[in-house]
């Protein structure tokens, strides 16, 4: 199989080649004549389909192929064939199958984007046999990507009866003809994306346009009925429907036809009144059924649509403020299933017709108001007067104020309060009175929703209370009453209670005391309920203002805190040098989210929390932000401050610094005096750390500025923390590696020198042999030369074992290989073993080794920190005594070398057992420093402990406890880099 890489250069390139001559080849003129043919036949193609078939038929003469087909990508893996010619007709379809599949030439063209060429029959069986199988018989086949840029648009596919040479001059025609090819397959997607897109546009247009027309209609109409003709007019036009209708609730409940088309008499009496929502349903969706006679809920109706010839129905809500006032019917003659932009249109006009339909219900309210204030042209004048004041209201309690002192001359009231409800819906709570004696207000003030309460009763019921008269009020709330006598309220009074709702929500009510008897007629009661709306109204207005310049306050404060995040950032990361980067996010932190800023962090070899940075609003107040860190970080036992943040990694926040924080920090009187000083207003500690640590917190101080920080603020400050965290991790982090880089040179350089001093050894004594040897040297002299030949060649292969122990240990290849073990004949072998160095040396060995010292142990790594321990000891403890003991105790057997050397400083003692580590110079003591931490990885993977009791000058004793029994062979975790 051959593969040949798909072209990449422009399109004139190919044909530019193939005029000039590519490598000596060029092709005739009339090649040269079919590609321009062909870039004729693709720049008249508008479509796919016809860039497919023009290019397959050019490609196919200019290359003299028997067949040829064009694929396109699926998207699923898969190619789709567009175009093909030269194949049988029923084969087509199976060669769309065989080599447009995941594993098929076309395919594999397109995702490798390569040209795939296959001269011999044989070739191509080998890479897809499924093409053989599935009668694809040709002698050569060539698989060609159309590229555009670096994505591929299609592939050519040609196939030769015989076995073809597929040249030079071959490829540079497909190369020209596949990029002509490409250009075209892009243009006409483009083109069709823009028709597609133009008409989206289009229909858009048209929409808008109907619905613009719509709501002309309904803002020149005067009754709802001047509406019904449009409407039904739009959802024929839109929707491409001849029947529709238009139905409304009537006061009973009852849904009636108001409009339609082409719906005859029998039916509409048949059908009207059916509906799937009641009058107080508040959760309607417009909702299509595709085929009536298909769903068994419309069993009922199926002879009335039949009769009808209905096929395909849509209902569709019309509400207005949550309230369902009827529904837009859509008719077809044949199953038709409703988009969601149709469903959406519908709903869009069904809108505006219950807009008139509640504008029309308004228009009769107002012709009431308009008779009314006709009667009573001076209160329509003041309440006027009144609605305007509260248009300019910005806050509930300047509606409260005008509705009530402004509002009780308005009806004629003595007195009148309003209440609003709580938060949680628990109480009605006055927010305004006028009128009433202090003690009444009082008793008032709260009114938990409780029944037995003529102004909750009202709020809960969302119906006005009418009290006409006093006799009325004592019989309907005889304790009420009783508080009124002693409010010494008029002995004839009337009192409406008015709740303000809409919809189904309820905010709170208004009260009025009128002086004698009222009757409340239609009139004064549709004008105390106007009156309740528009107050409703206006303070829900109010409501909205004040949480759009809350919201808007709180998008700027966002705004601004996410701008000075990413600018922290970018200086977080411009330099390793963290100290220097926190002063410079410090001056940037103040004054933009803060008056004080300071970084604590915990020192990593002393534990002491130290300040990196303190910067107040002015240097002038450094010190008295040192006494403000001072009183944060109080002390390790306090429950608030820099301690307990760090202690516990939660963030402590501050909203309203109050004086008995400032007491609770205050280390004495004078420090409180201090802090009362700063004026501290609010304050975030937030814990500092990276890597599930904390190392550090970030404190941030409101004080003269006068913000409170809240929640978001605290979000933004321990975002910030984070960024801190990290920058201060990357700059330990690259101290560390240049300590690791320093620590392996340094480890190289006695390695080095280690191994190099026995091998100078080693070769010292072998010229001396040779020598000897040549001059007859005595034996002993002889025998001399070659223990010492001997003892340089153990120490460079105990080197060796200790730098492949590292590499097992560091890699999790250290494997112990149990079995039982005399730890008291291991030791006795170890010190025969031993004993010319211990003699060389000049140290004599003490043996205190009881019974029972069997175990279940790797018995060469056993072996190997027993000698470990005392090379270590006769090292450090040259011409002294050495003692090596070994006991068992209970399931453990704990075995100790004591020497006389030395010793080990008490800062070193944990030290020795890490890598290359040692309490002395590598120039006083030879070694790689990886005995002791080789014996502790091998006591580890036993379960086991080590340890060393010592002081300097007094000797050393390294202890070893090995359990019996090791459960299973393991070995050191990998947490060490080699």
């Amino acid at each position: 199989m051959t593969y040949r890489s798909a072209p990449r250069g422009p399109i004139s390139e190919g044909v530019s080649r193939l005029r000039a001559g590519d490598g000596g080849i060029r092709p005739s003129d009339v090649v040269v004549g079919h590609l321009v043919e062909a870039a004729t036949s693709l720049g008249a193609a508008l479509s796919v389909e016809q860039v497919a078939e023009a290019a397959v038929r050019e490609a196919r003469r200019a290359v003299g192929a028997d067949a040829g087909s064009l694929f396109v990508p699926r998207g699923d893996g898969r190619a789709h064939v567009v175009a093909a010619v030269g194949y049988a007709p029923e084969f087509v379809e199976r060669l769309e199958e065989i080599t447009g599949g995941p594993r098929g030439p076309a395919a594999d063209s397109l995702r490798e984007r390569r040209a795939l060429i296959f001269p011999t029959h044989r070739e191509l069986e080998e890479a897809y046999p499924q093409l053989v199988a599935g009668g694809l018989r040709r002698g050569t086949l060539v698989a060609w990507p159309l590229l555009v840029g670096e994505r591929a648009v299609g592939s050519l596919l040609f196939g030769y009866a015989a076995e073809h040479a597929f040249g030079r001059d071959r490829e540079i025609v497909l190369e020209a003809l596949a990029g002509q090819c490409a250009q075209a397959l892009e243009r006409v997607r483009l083109y069709e994306a823009e028709r597609v897109a133009r008409a989206e546009a289009e229909r858009l247009r048209a929409e808008a346009e109907l619905l613009f027309e719509l709501t002309r209609a309904v803002n020149r109409a005067s009754s709802i009925a001047e509406l019904y003709g449009p409407a039904l007019d739009a959802l024929e036009r839109g929707l491409s429907l001849e029947r529709a209708s238009v139905l409304l609730f009537d006061p009973d409940g009852v849904m009636r036809f108001k409009a339609w088309r082409g719906l005859s008499e029998e039916y509409r009496r048949a059908v009207e009144g059916h509906s799937p929502w009641g009058p107080e349903e508040r959760e309607a969706r417009p909702f299509a059924v595709a085929d009536v006679l298909a769903d068994p809920t419309l069993r009922p109706y199926h002879d009335k649509f039949e009769a009808e010839g209905i096929r395909s129905i849509a209902f569709i809500p019309l509400v207005h403020e949550g309230r369902l006032l009827g529904k837009l019917m859509l008719y077809e003659r044949e199953p038709r299933t409703f988009t969601e932009r149709e469903l959406r249109l519908a709903e869009a006009i069904a809108s505006q017709i219950a807009q008139a339909a509640a504008r029309a219900r308004l228009f009769e309210r107002e012709r009431e108001s308009r008779a009314i204030a006709e009667r009573h042209a001076d209160s329509m004048q003041r309440l006027q007067q009144l609605t305007a004041q509260l248009s300019g209201a910005v806050d509930p309690e300047d509606v409260a104020e005008i509705v009530i002192d402004c509002g009780s001359a308005l009806v004629g009231a003595l007195r009148g309060g309003l209440w609003l409800v709580d938060e949680d819906a628990r109480e009605l709570r006055l927010l305004r009175t006028s009128g009433y004696p202090p003690a009444w207000v009082d008793g008032f003030g709260s009114l938990p929703l409780e029944r037995g309460n003529l102004i909750v009763d009202a709020y809960l019921d969302r119906a006005p209370v009418w009290i006409p008269s006093r006799e009325e009020y004592a019989r309907r709330y005889p304790a009420l009453e009783a508080s009124t006598r002693e409010a010494r309220l008029p002995s004839e009074l009337a009192i409406a209670a008015v709740p303000l709702w809409a919809g189904d929500a309820a905010i709170g009510a208004l009260a009025f005391t009128f002086p004698g008897t009222v009757r409340f007629d239609e009139e004064g009661r549709a004008f105390l309920e106007a009156l309740a709306q528009q107050t409703h109204q206006a303070i829900e207005r109010a409501r909205l203002y004040r949480a759009e310049q809350s919201a808007r306050a709180e998008a700027e404060a966002e705004r601004s805190r996410a701008a000075f995040l990413a600018e922290a950032s970018a200086l977080l990361s411009a330099s390793l040098d963290y100290q220097v980067t926190l002063q410079k996010v410090a001056r940037l932190a103040v004054p933009a989210v803060a008056d004080w800023c300071t970084v604590d962090v915990v020192d990593e070899s002393t534990g002491a929390i130290e300040p990196v940075v303190i910067a107040p609003a002015e240097p002038a107040l450094e010190a008295l932000a040192h006494e403000l860190r001072r009183g944060l970080l109080a002390s390790p036992g306090v429950d608030v401050g820099i301690h307990q943040v760090i202690r516990t990694g939660a963030s402590v926040s501050f909203q309203q610094v109050d004086d008995e924080l400032l007491r609770r920090v205050a280390r004495d009187p004078a420090h409180l005096e201090r802090l009362r000083e700063i004026g501290v207003r609010s304050c975030l500690l937030v814990p500092v750390g990276a890597r599930d640590r904390v190392f550090g917190a970030l404190t941030l101080v409101s004080a003269a500025s006068g913000r409170t920080y809240r929640d978001a603020d605290l979000q933004m400050a321990e975002q910030l923390a984070r960024r801190i965290g990290v920058a201060i991790d990357n700059a330990r982090l690259y101290q560390q590696a240049i300590g690791a880089v320093n620590l392996r040179d340094e480890f190289l350089s006695v390695a080095g020198h280690e191994l190099k001093t026995p091998l100078t050894a080693l070769l010292l004594q072998s010229e001396l042999l040779l020598a000897a040897q040549g001059g007859g040297a005595p034996a002993r002299g002889l025998s001399e030369a070659l223990n010492r030949v001997q003892r340089n060649a153990r120490r460079i292969s105990t080197l060796v074992d200790e730098l492949l122990d590292v590499s097992r240990i560091t890699s999790g290849r250290l494997e112990l290989h149990l079995e039982p073990v005399d730890l008291q004949e291991l030791i006795t072998e170890v010190v025969a073993r031993e004993a010319e160095s211990s003699r060389r040396v000049g140290c004599t060995i003490e043996l205190d080794l009881g019974e029972g010292l069997v175990g279940r142990w790797d018995r060469l790594r056993v072996e190997q920190v027993v000698t470990n321990l005392l090379t270590n000891a006769m090292k450090y403890g040259a011409h002294a005594p050495i003692r090596i003991a070994a006991r068992r105790w209970g399931d453990e057997v704990r075995l100790s070398v004591h020497d006389q050397g030395i010793g080990i400083a008490a800062a070193d003692q944990a030290r020795i057992f890490e890598r290359f580590e040692r309490s002395v110079s590598s120039r006083k003591f030879g070694g790689l420093g990886l005995g002791l931490w080789i014996v502790r990885k091998i006591v580890d993977a036993h379960h086991g402990k080590i340890g060393v009791v010592s002081e300097p000058q007094q000797g050393s004793e390294f202890w070893v406890e090995l359990p019996v029994s090791v459960a299973a062979a393991s070995a050191p975790e990998r947490s060490e880099g080699s």
